[in-house]
């Protein structure tokens, strides 16, 4: 028969290189997977850590509205006494502007929807004598404020004494003779930004951004300096019986910074150079095969 030529090489013996070029290619497209699954998992856990922050402070500005407004309705029950006798009420309001300085007044609105009693006129002159119209962007909140008998927290609007307000209007009763009549509004207005920076005075936001939010629209924003994320995190908000409000949270890249690891960045080193030093000896094997096929055929020669 016809002898193999000394430099024949079998054809596995051939493809060999290419098997471990594709076994490298291969462990590498899974390592890039891998590396993406854990920049993932890492990008979730801060998300997870941003929602519980973001759903902590949205309790935290529905809980100090909540005790706000609750002065308001303690100052509304002793209603009265105060509607005999005005001087107790503005003492009473006065008292209450200095514990809140996010009020821009406290006000009285008679049965008709007219501005009786404003406190303090310095800086509310333009309110004297309002009256709410059917066109009022409010007009509907007051008719279901008093046939309801509940207090209503009003969507933002434009007030006359300029920039956005929030009204947090306490249907008013007195009794005449056996018969307890509809006597007004207690009034709480609020000027948004003043409101909204008040409730969230206690915050260090240094290190992400903020937006509050009515119904999409942004009514106030905390920016930082440093370049945000391109992820937010949002919670709901829900001031008195009013549901229109979210708190949007953004990090910045220095908050990711802080709260991420290097862990998919090794995990992708280490991988990459076992996957490199595999491929090296698998290739080191093949060749010492190679010899040793070789030295045996020609040993046969």
């Amino acid at each position: 028969r016809t002898a193999m030529p000394a430099t024949a090489i079998p054809a596995p013996i051939k493809q060999f290189p290419r098997l471990i070029l594709a076994l490298f290619c291969i462990l590498a497209l899974a390592l890039y997977l891998l590396w993406q699954a854990l920049l993932n998992a890492e990008q979730e856990q801060a998300r997870a850590r941003l929602q519980i922050e973001a759903d902590a402070l949205a309790h935290q500005i529905q809980t100090r509205f909540e005790q706000q407004a609750a002065t308001l309705l303690r100052l509304a029950e002793r209603w009265p006494q105060h509607r005999e006798n005005r001087d107790l009420w503005t003492r009473n309001a006065s008292q209450l502007l200095r514990d809140y300085h996010n009020f821009q007044a406290i006000e009285w609105m008679d049965a008709s929807f007219r501005m009786r009693w404003i406190e303090p006129l310095n800086g509310n002159e333009a309110a004297i004598g309002l009256t709410y119209k059917p066109d009022h962007p409010n007009y509907p909140l007051l008719l279901a404020a008093r046939d309801s008998g509940q207090p209503r927290l009003s969507n933002s609007f434009e007030l006359v004494q300029g920039g956005l307000g929030l009204a947090y209007y306490i249907p008013l009763h007195r009794i005449s003779g056996d018969v307890r009549r509809f006597d007004g509004f207690l009034l709480g207005i609020f000027r948004v930004e003043v409101l909204i920076n008040d409730l969230l005075s206690e915050l260090q936001a240094a290190d992400r951004s903020l937006r509050f939010e009515e119904n999409g629209k942004a009514l106030y924003r905390a920016e930082s300096d440093d370049q945000a994320a391109p992820w937010s995190v949002s919670s709901p908000v829900t001031l008195a019986d009013n549901s229109n409000f979210v708190l949007v949270m953004r990090p910045t890249d220095q908050l990711l910074a802080s709260t991420t690891t290097q862990l998919p960045l090794m995990v992708v080193i280490s991988g990459a150079l076992a996957a490199l030093l595999l491929c090296i000896s698998l290739m080191l094997a093949g060749r010492g095969a190679q010899r040793s096929q070789q030295l045996a055929r020609s040993n046969h020669q």
